[in-house]
């Protein structure tokens, strides 16, 4: 079972979003890509994800496009979603970045960048499509990470 104490509200109604944008999409699952997608939709409300996606010219509906091009929409929408083992992952990877950075919440910015984390997916050899999405605008993990500490 997964624990949320040590995520910003912010985070948390991100990770709900990304929910939401998993339902919105049909698909059976949440993963990397509904999480970068749901991350797109705080930008409104600024901060340093913003600031990040705002820089290398991310929007929702890019993020949205591709899901539905590589992914495609689901023809059924299941009673249950749950997280996706890549996506579980990214909370993981979330909690490592916080850590590092010595800080005691998890943040939308700790999200972000262990979504721009390389080798992220469960299967060994392949990326999550938000891997590549990252790669393409921002640069990866040493972009994302150079944006953020422009702040």
């Amino acid at each position: 079972m997964l624990s949320f104490q040590r995520y910003t509200d912010r985070a948390r109604t991100t990770i709900a979003h990304a929910e939401e944008e998993a339902r919105l999409l049909n698909h059976k699952w949440i993963g990397p890509e509904h999480l970068l997608l749901a991350l797109a939709g705080t930008c409104g409300h600024g901060g340093p994800v913003a600031h990040v996606f705002e820089k290398c010219g991310l929007s929702q509906t890019e993020i949205r496009q591709r899901i539905l091009r590589f992914i495609g929409q689901g023809e059924k929408l299941p009673q249950r979603i749950s997280f996706s083992p890549d996506a579980r992952r990214v909370l993981g990877l979330a909690e490592a970045a916080a850590d590092f950075r010595e800080s005691r919440s998890i943040g939308v910015e700790h999200l972000l960048l262990a979504l721009a984390t390389r080798n992220l997916c469960v299967s060994e050899g392949s990326q999550s499509l938000a891997f590549y999405i990252i790669e393409e605008f921002a640069g990866g993990y040493n972009g994302v990470r150079d944006l953020l500490s422009e702040l």
